[in-house]
C-alpha cells in the first residue's frame, strides 16, 4: 500500500510540472519517466534528432553546468505578474532559496523556500502556512537505450523550487515535449545580459500546444544552457514573457540556504 501512494505521489507531481508550476513542494526521493498524454503520432521529431543541435543537446543537463547562481526572474502576461529572486548550490543533490512575488500587485502573496540539502522549508505568508519536506535527490537518467518511447525525463535534484524560475532552469522538459512537436528554427546568436545566447523559434504543429495561433521564442544561453528569456505569442503580440533580469554566477555562502527545524 505504501509503495502504491508513493508511486501515485511521484505521478502527480510529475503532471503537475509539466502542465505548469507546483504551488508547494511534495515529499519524494526519486522520479519516474511519466508517458505523455499525446499519442506519439503527434512528434514529427525524435529527441536524437533535436539534440544533434549542441546548444539543445548541452541545455538537457543544465545541472551540470555551473556551480552557484544568482538571479532574478519576471514573468509578464494576461495573468498578471510575478517577480523570484533566487540562488542556487550545485553541490551535492543541489540546494536552493527562492522567494517568490506570485502577485506583484499582492505583498501578501509570497512563497518563500529553502533547501539545506536534506530538507526543504516552505513559507506561504498569505495563508500563514509553514510545510517542511524531505528534498529532491537528483536524479538517475536512463541510458539512451532504455530510455522508453514517448516518455519525459526531467533532470530534477534539490534545485527544483516549484516556481517561475524551474521553466528556466529546467528546460530540458520542453526540449522533450513541445520541441518534438513543433518545427523547430535556431534564429542565431544575440547577446542578453551581457551573455552570447542562441534564439530558437519553435512553432507548435500539434494544436493543443499553440498559444492560439502563435509560436515561442526560446533564448538559451550558450555555456551553461539555461535559459535567460521564454516569450509566447498570440499572433503577432506578445502573450507572456518570462525572463532572467539579473543572473550572475558567483560563490554563494552556505549560510543562504540554512535554517533551524
Amino acid at each position: 500500500m505504501k509503495k502504491i501512494k508513493f508511486l501515485a505521489t511521484c505521478f502527480t507531481i510529475f503532471l503537475a510540472f509539466v502542465g505548469g508550476y507546483f504551488l508547494t513542494n511534495k515529499v519524494f526521493t526519486t522520479a519516474q519517466a511519466g508517458e505523455e498524454k499525446e499519442p506519439p503520432t503527434h512528434r514529427i521529431h525524435s529527441l536524437d534528432e533535436m539534440i544533434k543541435d549542441p546548444i539543445l543537446a548541452n541545455a538537457m543537463h543544465t545541472n551540470d553546468n555551473y556551480k552557484f547562481l544568482y538571479g532574478k526572474v519576471r514573468q509578464k502576461g494576461d495573468k498578471g505578474e510575478s517577480f523570484a529572486e533566487v540562488w542556487i548550490n550545485q553541490n551535492g543533490d543541489g540546494k536552493y532559496k527562492v522567494i517568490w512575488y506570485r502577485d506583484v500587485n499582492d505583498s501578501e502573496n509570497v512563497y518563500e523556500s529553502t533547501n539545506r540539502g536534506d530538507k526543504v522549508k516552505t513559507t506561504l505568508k498569505k495563508h500563514g502556512k509553514v510545510e517542511i519536506t524531505d528534498s529532491l535527490k537528483k536524479m538517475k537518467l536512463p541510458t539512451p537505450e532504455k530510455r522508453l518511447q514517448n516518455a519525459v525525463y526531467p533532470n530534477w535534484n534539490g534545485t527544483f523550487t516549484g516556481t517561475i524560475v524551474d521553466s528556466l532552469i529546467h528546460p530540458e522538459s520542453d526540449i522533450q515535449s513541445l520541441f518534438l512537436r513543433s518545427k523547430v528554427s535556431n534564429d542565431g546568436v544575440v547577446e542578453i545580459l551581457g551573455r552570447k545566447v542562441t534564439k530558437f523559434i519553435v512553432d507548435p504543429q500539434y494544436k493543443k500546444d499553440k498559444v492560439d495561433t502563435g509560436h515561442y521564442e526560446y533564448y538559451f544561453d550558450n555555456e551553461t544552457g539555461i535559459l535567460l528569456k521564454i516569450i509566447s505569442y498570440d499572433g503577432n503580440e506578445v502573450k507572456e514573457e518570462t525572463c532572467f533580469e539579473e543572473l550572475e554566477f558567483k560563490v554563494i555562502n552556505d549560510n543562504k540556504f540554512d535554517f533551524k527545524l
